[in-house]
């Protein structure tokens, strides 16, 4: 138990727990911004480079349409997925596509 004159303490020790924190390390050095290939924003626009299929983690099986998309804003590439049954014959290779990001706290996984 601190004593009466121990706010200095209180609040040092306060300050270096903080850190221990995923979430406020996470936000204070804006690592999520860094991480993110859409860099915080909602949408971005890119370029098909090629379509790929992908399979399905475990415990389920089959194969997930994708496409592999350049972004335009930094030129990073991204493997996108593609929803809905036939989509992906709607998009061939250099095509300009707008990818959205997954939402969500943790983003997600396919």
């Amino acid at each position: 138990m601190a004593g009466e004159f121990a706010a200095r303490k209180l609040k040092r020790d306060r300050k270096r727990y903080k850190w221990k924190q995923i979430k406020y390390r996470n936000r204070i050095l804006k690592l999520k911004k860094r991480k993110d290939p859409l860099e915080g924003a909602p949408q971005a626009k890119g370029i098909v480079l090629e379509k790929r299929i992908v399979e399905q983690k475990q415990p389920h099986s089959g194969l997930i349409k994708c496409v592999r998309v350049r972004l335009i804003k930094n030129g990073k590439q991204i493997t996108a997925h593609v929803p809905r049954t036939g989509a992906i014959n709607h998009v061939s290779e250099h095509d300009q596509v707008v990818v959205e990001g997954i939402g969500g706290s943790q983003g997600g996984a396919v």
